[in-house]
């Protein structure tokens, strides 16, 4: 993929199935983890900024922007609750590496913003929690830890009743960018286990064994939201995954929708599909940029910016 330097100025762009796209903010700022709405009428987002950043929703109807967070500090990427009334994201204090947690916050900021996870405990006590989100029935939180005993790993943990976490993908390599599928069965994650970082998945909560999702290298993971295909990055092309997701999940057919140049998440998916599944909501630098260089070597630099720096666990 694209590394760009030389401006701050980002847009947020929607995009077809062919790659065609106009902004959808007029204004350049960097935008990052932009996700609809269920009903497909607003948009979260965070913006970085010096010192951290902020959680914002659009509403796209009347063109209006709104901040969100307000905490100092890290506030970014943010999840959708499934009834649309509330933000998660992830909330940090600083960059220097402090304990990360999961918060939400209604969207009409009826109630201020609360943590979801400060009294989680068993093995996740005292390990950063840097990315979170809620299954589409609503009863449960789907977690990733970084900083544990095995790096990077995915959990799950009710949200009422008995919270203890349990683990879903934990072991000795790195997971990360998990997806709940629409009807909350399978979720798609990405893995470093075979050397290289690739998209997989698994039942939800198991038992039962992984399927690999992407063709070699793949990141950012987002399913269709009628569950037949899994879309995923490889390099500077968006790969869409037909799949069979019933009782068991088969991966298809594979094909590369459009080779553009995007700003990619190298740890948490930084676009989102349209609920009628006609466009994409990308992140790309301004025609304007300089320096634009194509990084040949680009799964090494993945792998090298997940073991990047506190502000990227």
């Amino acid at each position: 993929f694209g590394m760009f330097s030389g401006g701050s100025g980002w847009q947020l762009l929607l995009r077809d199935l062919h790659g065609v796209a106009k902004p959808l903010l007029a204004d350049e700022q960097q935008y990052q983890f932009p996700r609809f709405s269920p009903d497909g009428r607003k948009v979260s987002y965070s913006v970085l900024a010096r010192g951290g950043g902020d959680v914002y929703v659009y509403d796209v109807a009347t063109a209006t922007p709104t901040r969100l967070s307000t905490e100092a500090g890290i506030n970014d990427r943010p999840e959708w609750t499934p009834d649309g009334k509330r933000v998660l994201y992830r909330h940090a204090q600083d960059v220097s590496g402090n304990l990360e947690r999961i918060w939400w916050q209604p969207i009409d900021k009826s109630e201020a913003a609360s943590s979801l996870t400060e009294q989680i405990a068993g093995p996740l006590k005292g390990v950063s929690l840097s990315e979170g989100l809620m299954s589409p029935d609503g009863t449960t939180l789907l977690l990733r830890s970084s900083g544990g005993p095995t790096g990077r790993d995915i959990w799950y943990m009710k949200i009422k009743g008995d919270t203890a976490p349990h683990p879903f993908e934990v072991t000795p390599f790195d997971e990360l960018m998990p997806r709940f599928s629409p009807d909350g069965k399978w979720v798609a994650y990405v893995s470093t286990e075979s050397g290289d970082a690739g998209v997989y998945v698994r039942p939800f909560p198991g038992p039962g064994g992984r399927v690999q999702v992407s063709a070699g290298p793949g990141t950012e993971p987002v399913w269709s939201p009628d569950g037949k295909r899994i879309y995923y990055i490889a390099g500077r092309d968006l790969i869409a995954a037909n799949v069979i997701a019933g009782s068991t999940f088969t991966v298809a057919t594979r094909e590369t929708l459009f080779t553009d140049d995007f700003l990619p998440g190298t740890i948490h998916a930084n676009y989102d599909v349209s609920r009628d599944g006609k466009s994409f909501l990308m992140v790309a630098a301004k025609d304007q940029v300089s320096g634009f260089t194509v990084v040949v070597n680009w799964l090494q630099d993945v792998k090298r910016r997940l073991k990047a720096s506190a502000a990227q666990k």
